[in-house]
């Protein structure tokens, strides 16, 4: 995949998607690739206000408790189609997903608790 250098100019559409990948934070604009990973903490995604093409990018500048939170938040506002679920995409949501998250935290926390020790 190319770079947005890359994309021919007469591909409004595409640059029109890229510009839109921008929040506003801070008192300005700010684009998406322009942020460090792994850097927006969940008090920093409070204050921004972003479009769904920046929604969708910046999960990778998302630190770990802000992801999680995130994904929480996002998980809760899926509905349940009920039980047995019968697609991937119930299973995901539904099952996969909850446990990933559970077990993530469990990571972090053992994690932190080593670094403590340290």
């Amino acid at each position: 995949m190319g770079t947005i250098s890359n994309i021919p100019e007469n591909n409004s559409n595409i640059q029109g998607s890229y510009d839109m990948a921008q929040v506003e934070f801070k008192g300005g604009k700010v684009h998406i690739s322009d942020m460090k990973d792994r850097s927006v903490t969940t008090k920093d995604l409070k204050e921004m206000t972003m479009t769904t093409y920046a929604r969708m990018k910046i999960p990778p500048k998302m630190t770990d408790t802000a992801l999680l939170r995130t994904a929480e938040r996002y998980l809760s506002q899926c509905s349940d189609s009920g039980y047995p679920y019968v697609t991937y995409n119930d299973a995901l949501v539904h099952t996969i997903v909850p446990e990933l998250i559970h077990r993530l935290k469990e990571m972090s926390k053992q994690y932190q608790a080593n670094v403590k020790k340290q």
